[in-house]
């Protein structure tokens, strides 16, 4: 058993050894790749936001949230002519539309009920 654990140590140091001398020789090669990109350049003159704001209402109204002392930050976007107005939701109920917003597509969930298919494509996402 002493021998066999050995041979493992041996090989694992050895294989060690050969990652380290790949890494070393080919080091130049990485570098040279990361300096060689230059950025490219849009056909567009596209306009580069500041701010990317994305806004999660669930469950209520307009009428429920603007005038509403309990939501005073979006009051206070209101005011300034921020409202949100032509926003919407790509399903019902409230499950796709998260998975819509965090992933680009539904993936094929169209219930609140079972959370399993999402926590299988985190898994494929790994």
């Amino acid at each position: 058993m002493k021998k066999v654990k050995w041979v493992i140590g041996l090989i694992g140091l050895v294989l060690i050894g050969c990652i380290i001398v790949f890494l070393v020789k080919n080091q130049h090669h990485y570098e040279n790749v990361s300096q060689s990109k230059k950025p490219v350049k849009s056909e567009w003159n596209l306009p580069k936001p500041k701010h990317i704001i994305i806004v999660v209402v669930e469950n209520h109204s307009y009428n429920q949230i603007i005038g509403n002392k309990d939501a005073p930050y979006i009051n206070q976007l209101a005011d300034h002519g921020v409202l949100f107005t032509n926003s919407h939701g790509i399903a019902h109920p409230s499950q796709p539309n998260y998975l819509a917003l965090f992933s680009g597509d539904t993936q094929g969930v169209t219930g609140d009920s079972c959370l399993i298919p999402f926590l299988l494509i985190i898994w494929q996402m790994r």
